[in-house]
């Protein structure tokens, strides 16, 4: 586990979201969305990766995929320490209940299905993200 200085170095002029997910293709709809919505989702598969973006960028929000990425969910209090602002939103299949409760335990913000999330893809970033 790499360590990560606890000031970061934010731009303050923006805001990107960071999505926690292994899986290509519904990487690729967030980011697409996200593209068509002017605002910004990088994502990574990789727990390191991820706190090291978080402390040298503005990153509002957290989209954790908890079928490819619950390993995240042991992250969460490493992340929030270098991101106190952060909002967590973690979503799963809707048969992966322990999964989805995990996550509520592990301190998400919000907990979806997936479909739910899919859903709502469209609201959340413009809630979470400002424009580019």
């Amino acid at each position: 586990m790499s360590e990560f200085p606890l000031s970061k170095r934010v731009d303050q002029t923006g805001g990107l979201g960071i999505l926690a997910c292994r899986d290509f293709f519904f990487e690729t709809r967030i980011c697409d969305t996200a593209k068509e919505l002017n605002r910004e989702v990088r994502c990574f598969s990789d727990a390191d990766r991820i706190a090291q973006t978080l402390s040298t960028e503005n990153v509002p929000v957290l989209l954790i995929d908890l079928s490819t990425m619950s390993d995240c969910l042991d992250e969460l209090p490493r992340f929030r320490e270098l991101a106190p602002g952060l909002s967590v939103i973690a979503f799963g299949s809707h048969v992966q209940t322990d999964l989805l409760n995990q996550a509520r335990q592990a301190g998400c913000d919000s907990v979806l299905t997936r479909s739910r999330f899919t859903g709502e893809l469209v609201n959340l970033l413009q809630k979470y993200l400002p424009p580019r």
